[in-house]
This record gives structure tokens, sequence and C-alpha cells, in this order.
């Protein structure tokens, strides 16, 4: 079938072979590109956004205000704030080169040696999801062994935005800042900075805004609770009439316009406050009308709003929780959902992190051929039991083979501390000593000083009362009460092998079945590491 490919130049009509021979051949290959991206800005104005009131310093105001007046949406935000605030960023050497370890000891410095706590820093970071971006000049310094670490990350508030500058092919090369009640603006080159923004999209410096979704019910639920609030006062207190007892009076006279004025500023401004209280004039006459019964329709309006506020942050689960119409299962799925949505968030993070500050830490220490990752822990938590169960099983079937590189990752998605290789704790050395031909294994040792009882995978506790004895080479291993071999070991070597992988979940018991009791096997626990 004949495509069309732009090779060497010019349009031509290709088949699949020429391609085949182009892409071996490597006679011609992209090297350059000839669009620019469809960024809407106006000179160095940024304008994506179709509704004015959300574009440049204009939209950072009017986000701000939604953030801080709003109790859904500032809620759902310091939620946020806390939740990424708790993780801890862990730094990870990938090979045990000297090069991969000093960067991971350079970067693990950089996390901890500033001015601030780093948790602080991230509260600034996590900006980026109200206003859809975040900027941070980077300050570099040397410490006293000579390596170059990050100083710090002086925060650039997004309200302080002026503008950005661009080039020919709209990509964005500094930041024009200028503070509020300054005439002075000071323009930050990006490549001196970190540029968070929530979205990569046709390169805007200014991303999207995670509060741009609801902006519309915002305003409906701003206005709605203006009127109801007005509405209430008056319904409540009633409408504020004043009368002219005068027949004589004109109201259309030029010569009554103040008298009129004065009135009309009455009826408006009165209200039951500290600044309560009238000045009448004789000809006039003061009464309230009593209003209607407040309608419930506002505030059932208001709640929808705020529930379409809710849905629009992800966070539904808090509307569930509030109406409590949802079982204890639908409200823990959606904080589930939730915290997956925190986890990725601080995903973005941490890799805008790694490719603009961990590499400038590498090129300036001379460190070409280090690699080092940077992973926080994950929000998210695991059902224990489930994945213990599931490791279990894969392992057992074959599917995979417990190593170093699983081991971390086990402990990174359980939030549990990297292994210190030098402290860990071996089973090999007590499998070498229980095994060696010096020692051998007595048929019935009581180490543990007990029996159990085995059903369902489940280990019991019990006495050595009524067992029917039999000869059997049958062991199990357990762990915290749960049979972790399914598949039970013929010898003692094959249920050790078993122990070994499971030797860092906790205390491991093995035990060899000596008979049953009720239908149901049992078996003596031999030893406890």
């Amino acid at each position: 079938m004949a495509i069309r490919d732009f090779i060497v130049g010019e349009w031509k009509t290709s088949t699949h072979e020429d391609i085949k021979t182009v892409e071996k051949g490597r006679t011609s290959y992209p090297s350059t590109t000839i669009g620019i991206t469809a960024l809407n800005r106006s000179g160095n104005f940024v304008m994506e956004d179709f509704l004015t009131r959300l574009q440049g310093r204009r939209g950072m105001q009017t986000y701000r205000e939604m953030s801080m007046n709003d109790g859904v949406i500032g809620g759902v935000l310091n939620q946020i704030n806390l939740r990424l605030r708790t993780a801890k960023w862990h730094v990870r050497a990938m090979d045990d080169s000297a090069q991969s370890q000093r960067l991971k000891r350079i970067v693990e410095k950089s996390l901890s040696g500033g001015s601030l706590p780093w948790n602080y820093t991230v509260s600034d970071m996590t900006s980026m999801l109200t206003f859809g971006w975040a900027l941070f000049e980077q300050q570099y310094t040397s410490d006293e062994e000579g390596d170059i670490i990050l100083g710090g990350l002086p925060f650039r508030g997004q309200t302080s935005l002026d503008s950005w500058n661009f080039n020919d092919k709209n990509e964005v090369l500094a930041f024009v800042q200028r503070p509020p009640n300054s005439s002075k603006s000071f323009t930050i080159p990006l490549k001196n900075c970190l540029h968070l923004t929530t979205t990569p999209s046709i390169n805007n410096p200014e991303g999207t805004s995670i509060l741009r979704t609801c902006y519309r019910s915002w305003v409906y639920k701003k206005t709605l609770e203006d009127i109801e609030g007005i509405g209430m006062e008056r319904d409540m207190a009633g409408v504020p009439m004043l009368e002219f007892t005068d027949e004589a009076f004109d109201p259309l006279a030029t010569a009554n316009a103040k008298v009129i004025d004065y009135a009309e500023k009455i009826v408006t401004n009165v209200a039951k406050n500290q600044m309560q209280g009238l000045v009448i004039y004789p000809g006039m006459k003061f009464s309230l009308v009593q209003g209607h019964q407040p309608t419930s329709e506002i505030g059932r309006a208001i709640g929808r709003y705020n529930q379409a506020i809710s849905i629009s942050l992800a966070s539904q689960f808090m509307t569930v929780a509030f109406e409590a119409r949802g079982s204890g299962t639908v409200a823990e799925e959606y904080n589930d959902l939730m915290l997956d949505t925190f986890d990725m968030w601080l995903s973005i993070m941490v890799d805008m992190f790694k490719s603009q500050i961990v590499r400038r830490l590498k090129i300036y220490n001379g460190l070409d051929k280090a690699e080092v990752d940077v992973v926080p822990t994950k929000l998210a938590q695991r059902d224990l039991v489930d994945f213990a169960a599931f490791m279990s099983r894969l392992v057992r079937n074959g599917v995979i083979i417990p190593d170093d590189k699983l081991e971390d990752q086990i402990r990174y998605e359980l939030n549990l501390p990297d292994l210190d290789k030098d402290s860990a704790r071996k089973l090999s050395g007590v499998v070498e000593n229980f095994l060696g031909e010096e020692s051998p294994v007595p048929e019935k040792t009581n180490q543990d000083g007990g029996f159990v009882q085995v059903a369902n995978s489940k280990a019991v506790p019990c006495d050595g009362d009524s067992i029917k004895n039999e000869n059997s080479n049958e062991y199990v291993v357990v762990c915290k009460g749960i049979v972790v071999n399914t598949t039970h070991a013929d010898t003692l070597e094959k249920a050790m092998d078993t122990a070994k992988v499971y030797q860092n979940l906790g205390r491991i018991s093995l035990a060899k079945r000596i008979g049953k009791r009720k239908d149901k096997p049992v078996y003596r626990n031999i030893i406890t590491i």
C-alpha cells in the first residue's frame, strides 16, 4: 500500500519497502521541526483561557479568591496540601558505583539542607494545583565536603505574575515578576528555575488549574449565597418601607431631590447590626413589611453546586460522607481514588524535580555516569494481608523470583524503610547452622514450645492431647498465624528455602506434621526465627 512520505526535502509516494530501506540505511531522519505550538498569546501574555477573567494576573487573583473564600474548595486544597507534605522523598542509587553513591548523598543533602524543612517547599509546590503552575528560583551552594548542593528554592508567588518572555517558536524563556504595590519588575530566566505545571499541553507555562472546571459552579454558587443571605434577612426581618405622610410633598420636585436621596439610603442600608439606627424627620413614617418564610430551593441549589465542585475536584467521597448516603465501602473506594490522585500529583512534582534539579546537580558535580532515582512514599495504603497473600502466590507458583529490586519495590509500596544491607537480619546463617552436619535436626524438637492445628491456611495453637500420630515428612512455614507455603514442603531444606523468602515479614516458624486431631492436621513447631 502506498503512503505519503516526506523524505530529503520533497514529497513523494513511498511504499512500506521504501520506508524499510530508508530506516535501515538511515539516509534521512527528521532532525528539526517546522511548526510551532498552538499556544494562544498576545505578545508576552498568555491568552489560552477563553474567559478573560481567568487570564494572566487577573486569573491568578480569581483562583486565589476561589481557594480562600470557598469552604469546599479550600477544604479540598488544604487536605491535598497536608497529605502531600507527609510524603517522604527517598533517594536511591541505581547501581553500586562510587559516582551514583555520591550523587545520592548530594541529593539527600539538597533535600535536607535548606533554611526551611522540605515539607514547607512541598507545600509551596502544591500551589501549582490551585493556579496551574508554580515557580521557584534555584540557588546552589558548596558544602564543607566540596559538593555543590541545592542551597534553597525561593518561591515566586503566582499573583506576582506580570508576563512571560517567549522566542519565535512559542517556547517560554523567562518569567517576568512584578510584586504587588511595586512598579519594578524582575526578569527571571526559566533555566535558573524549578518550573512546575499541572499539564504540559501546548507548552503553556501557566498550565491548567484544577479549579478551572469548577469555576462556573463556583460563580453560580457565590451568586446564590449572596441572594440567599440578603433574602433571608429581608424575609425574616421584613422589607424596609419609608412613607411621606405630608400629602403636599412632591417627590418629583427638584427641591425635594436630596430628601428622596436620603430616604432611599435609609431603606437600602438599614440593617440589624452595629450600625443600626435611623433619623426620621417630620412628615416621614418608617415601617417593615413582613416578608415570606425563607424557601429551601436556594439551599438545594447551593448544595447541588457544592456537589459539582467536589466532583470536579475528584473528591466526591466528601459529598458521600456529608450526605451519609453511601456505605462505608463506597466511601473507602472514593477515599482510595483520591489518594491515588494525590500520588499522581506527587509523582509529577518529583519527576519535574528530577529533570530540573537532579540533572543540574549531576552536571555541576561532574558525575556524568551517576544514576539515581527520587521516589516519594505512597500515600495510598495497600491492604497488607491481601498484598502479602498475592505476593505469596506469585512466588509459590514461580511467576516471580525474589531479588533485591523486587524487595526495594515492595518496601516502597508498603512505605517501609530502604534495606540496610549492613544491619539486615540474615536467615541463611541460621539455616546453615540448623542444617549443619555437626548439628543434625532432632526428629522432634520443640523450640517454640507447642503445636499448631492447620485449617484453611491458618495455623491455630493447640495442645498435644488427642492427636492421632502418623509418620509424615511434611513441613509448613508459618508467619503471623498464616501458612505461607500452600504446597507443603516434603523436606526441611525446602521449607527453609521458603522461609528465606519471607524472612523480612516478621517472626517465622517451621513446623513438622505429626498427626491429626478431629480430621485436621497437627504440626509440631521445630524452630522459630
